[in-house]
């Protein structure tokens, strides 16, 4: 096991990467967004993500922020790319092994403490924490500027005029790459940046409002609907 433990500004990193090794990448900000196979994650505290070796892998940060990663030996966890919850003993394992450098394996108490690791790895939790990006067109240039800019008001009609292309046009291109509507791919990227902003310590009243809903009850209600609880429960878990 191999881990590296950095605090970055705002920019995009790409963490480095070899054949052989499974990447868990923990969720310490909740300003950091991390890309991995043509997937959008939003990460934030208590949560992280599982990237199996091969799989691309990008974090990108809008502020100063620390970033965790744990290299493990491929074929430790079964499962794919995917969200994960963090279990507390998992983080300060990591934690401990990022002060350290690594686990030796020449040490009996590391030893120990990395098998202990092994084993919450192998017991990790999915979260929902995922968004399927555009590959191609005009979907993926909707896509970004939507993700660039969360607060523009531009409906399906004037994105597509944007691109030069009529509305059912995006509205196909959506559904071929990422099984969604425009307008259903669009709710679940504020969902996703309303948790980051949740996890700031946002009100449920502000998150939901920068969600663009105008009612308190309604984020709730789509809130649940995308992550089976609460907000708070969520950002509390």
């Amino acid at each position: 096991m191999r881990t590296i433990g950095l605090t970055l500004g705002a920019t995009i990193y790409e963490p480095p990467r070899a054949p052989g090794w499974d990447v868990l990448v923990l969720g310490t900000s909740a300003r950091i967004g991390l890309r991995a196979g043509n997937r959008l994650f939003a990460l934030v505290p208590g949560t992280g993500v599982w990237v199996p070796d091969g799989e691309p892998l990008r974090f990108e940060l809008r502020e100063r922020g620390e970033i965790q990663v744990a290299y493990l030996r491929a074929g430790q966890r079964g499962g794919g790319l995917g969200g994960v919850c963090i279990p507390p003993l998992l983080r300060e394992l990591v934690a401990r092994a990022i002060a350290q450098g690594a686990f030796d394996g020449r040490v009996a108490a590391d030893r120990h403490l990395a098998r202990v690791l092994y084993d919450e790895v192998a017991a990790l939790v999915p979260a929902q924490l995922a968004l399927p990006l555009p590959r191609t067109g005009c979907a993926l240039r909707v896509a970004e500027r939507l993700i660039s800019d969360p607060g523009l008001c531009a409906g399906t009609a004037e994105l597509a005029r944007a691109e030069a292309c009529s509305p059912r046009t995006l509205e196909r291109a959506f559904a071929a790459e990422v099984g969604l509507g425009v307008a259903a791919w669009r709710r679940r990227l504020r969902m996703l940046q309303a948790l980051q902003e949740l996890a700031r310590d946002a009100t449920v009243t502000a998150a939901s409002l920068d969600a663009g809903y105008a009612g308190v009850s309604a984020f709730i209600a789509a809130f649940r609907r995308e992550f089976g609880t609460s907000p708070r429960r969520f950002i509390k878990r």
